[in-house]
C-alpha cells in the first residue's frame, strides 16, 4: 500500500496524515479524548478512494485494489 506521509504529530496520541489538500486525523483513542468536548473517542468502519485505496474494517486496514 502507498504510504501517507506524517503532516504532524505522531502516533502515541494524535497526528495527522497527508498534505495541505487533505489530511487524515488520527488519534490513540486509549489515551486521548476528542478535543475539545472532552468524550471518548470511536472507530468506524470506513472506505477511502482516491491518490490512496483502502478500508478499515472491523478494525483492520484493508487495501483495495
Amino acid at each position: 500500500m502507498k504510504n501517507i506521509p506524517f503532516f504532524s504529530g505522531d502516533l502515541m496520541r494524535f497526528c495527522a496524515l497527508g498534505n495541505e489538500e487533505g489530511l487524515f486525523i488520527l488519534i490513540n483513542k486509549i489515551l486521548k479524548k476528542w478535543y475539545p468536548t472532552q468524550e471518548e473517542a470511536f472507530t468506524s468502519n470506513f472506505i477511502i478512494r482516491g491518490d490512496y485505496n483502502f478500508s478499515f474494517e472491523n478494525g483492520e486496514i484493508k487495501e483495495l485494489l
